[in-house]
């Protein structure tokens, strides 16, 4: 089982890995593209009206698809990475488990037909208990209900209609939150210019670390393959 996961593992690997390749292209095509609006908003030529719409509606969501796409590669950098751990720790299991295996099977079977019988014992001890809980609970509750669900009723009954004030500041509210996303996007950006750098140094460090990991595993020997009736 083991062996067959590590082979299964293998090609999630390598499926990951092209992956990192496809988005760090993309990454610096949008960097590109950012530097030009970026060039572009800058500019003193430029009207304050279409430096807005540059600034916010381009340049805005260029650059969270940048964040996003930097933190798809972090993470599959970080899962080429976990899948070697899983290999290898896949490896040392099938050792153990060829050392361990006529030791250990007689009393494992004992063990596992034990902890079997007291589950179930368990099981049904739990499902009696909660069943009593349950049933004490609906019917407490069902009578609490009776008492107070008419007036409950008869009271939101009298109290449909729109409180005007509420009305006008909800209004004004939505106005308010308009200005206020406008305003957050444009103060966004160079946040999001920072983090895109960060993110950038981060897909960097990845890189190394997996680039070390493919040379440490050209310089260890391959490990041995599954034979028909093998277990582990």
């Amino acid at each position: 089982m083991l062996r067959r996961d590590n082979l299964t593992l293998a090609d999630d690997q390598q499926a990951l890995r092209g992956i990192l390749g496809q988005l760090a292209r993309q990454v610096e095509l949008g960097r590109l593209i950012d530097r030009r609006l970026a060039r572009e908003a800058a500019s003193a030529a430029l009207p304050a009206p279409r430096r807005a719409f540059v600034e916010e509606e381009l340049l805005f969501p260029l650059r969270q698809r940048i964040v996003d796409l930097q933190q798809q590669l972090a993470v599959s950098q970080q899962g080429v990475l976990a899948l070697e751990v899983v290999i290898r720790n896949n490896r040392e299991l099938i050792r153990g488990v060829d050392r361990a295996i006529n030791v250990t099977v007689s009393a494992l079977n004992v063990a596992v037909t034990v902890a079997l019988g007291l589950a179930n014992q368990r099981l049904v001890l739990d499902r009696v208990s909660s069943l009593n809980e349950a049933t004490s609970a609906l019917i407490a509750g069902t009578a609490q209900a009776l008492r107070t669900q008419g007036v409950e009723i008869q009271t939101r009954a009298a109290s449909t209609s729109l409180d005007m004030a509420q009305l006008e500041k909800a209004f004004a509210d939505v106005l308010g939150a308009i200005d206020d996303l406008s305003r957050y996007r444009r103060e966004a950006l160079p946040k999001l210019d920072a983090q895109i750098d960060r993110l950038a140094a981060l897909a960097a460090r990845g890189e190394d670390a997996i680039r070390k990991l493919d040379e440490g595993n050209r310089a260890e020997p391959d490990a041995p393959l599954a034979k028909p009736g093998d277990r582990g």
